[in-house]
């Protein structure tokens, strides 16, 4: 091959030596996750040995912060450094498998709000997972119609969901076709993600993977940004801002369950 090319920061260090053995060219994109942490001795220093690898070409960076890291830590030339913001979406394949978009209650008769993401820690932390039940918690009295569900390897002993009163459903892990239509029914989706959980310097992109598909597919967005990390979307246009505390989460979703239309 002319050039290898790989996504997250573990990965290129994984293979970093057989494109070296073989003298393939290479390229990634360093996305939040994938053992990329900020500060952080380990993640360092197998950026190091990329960046220094006789074999690196260029890297993709998905947002400002990330690039001026690796300029000040690493002193990755301009050059070698090209900016695109995002995520990897397979537009043309979520638009393959959506479904005609329900609303409440001319549709159906639920309310349903949903949250997407794989636990990398007990209690889903990172993911603000325990955030989104107690926030739940806060709303099933005052919203009958309200359902909640959850995408990925969560359930009812992740976290204690005794007082939703069974109006949660956990799907458990789903591929993208599956999502594709089963956000055809949701009305919102919510993403308190919090950083430094998993360790020191850990963080997730904004907004996450699943989320903008679920947007894209016609869910409303109620997510947190802890790192600043925005620059393209817009607040109260796009999506909708939320803090880390679940009582604020709860009033934010209130207001936007109290008025289905909007």
């Amino acid at each position: 091959p002319r050039l290898a090319h790989c996504i997250f920061a573990m990965n290129a260090d994984l293979f970093r030596p057989l494109w070296e053995t073989l003298g393939i060219p290479f390229t990634f994109t360093l996305n939040p996750g994938g053992g990329f942490r900020l500060n952080d001795p380990y993640s360092d220093e197998r950026l190091r040995r990329v960046f220094a690898s006789p074999m690196f070409r260029r890297v993709i960076v998905t947002y400002q912060r990330t690039r001026d890291y690796i300029v000040e830590r690493f002193q990755v030339p301009d050059e070698r450094i090209v900016l695109i913001p995002g995520t990897i979406v397979m537009e043309r394949f979520l638009a393959t498998h959506a479904r005609p978009k329900r609303f409440f209650p001319a549709d159906k008769d639920t309310l349903d709000v949903c949250f997407v993401g794989i636990r990398y820690s007990p209690t889903g932390a990172d993911k603000g997972y325990d955030r989104f039940i107690a926030a739940a918690a806060a709303l099933v009295e005052r919203f009958p119609h309200l359902r909640l569900h959850v995408i990925g390897n969560f359930d009812a002993g992740t976290v204690d969901v005794t007082a939703l009163g069974g109006r949660i459903a956990f799907h458990g892990r789903r591929d993208q076709a599956w999502m594709a239509g089963f956000y055809s029914g949701m009305d919102a989706v919510v993403s308190p993600n919090v950083a430094d959980q998993l360790a020191l310097g850990a963080f997730d992109g904004f907004p996450v993977t699943s989320c903008i598909e679920a947007g894209m597919c016609g869910v409303v967005l109620f997510a947190t940004d802890p790192m600043g990390l925005n620059r393209m979307i817009e607040p109260e246009r796009h999506y909708v801002p939320i803090t880390e505390q679940p009582a604020e989460i709860a009033g934010t979703l209130a207001t936007w369950l109290s008025d289905p239309p909007r």
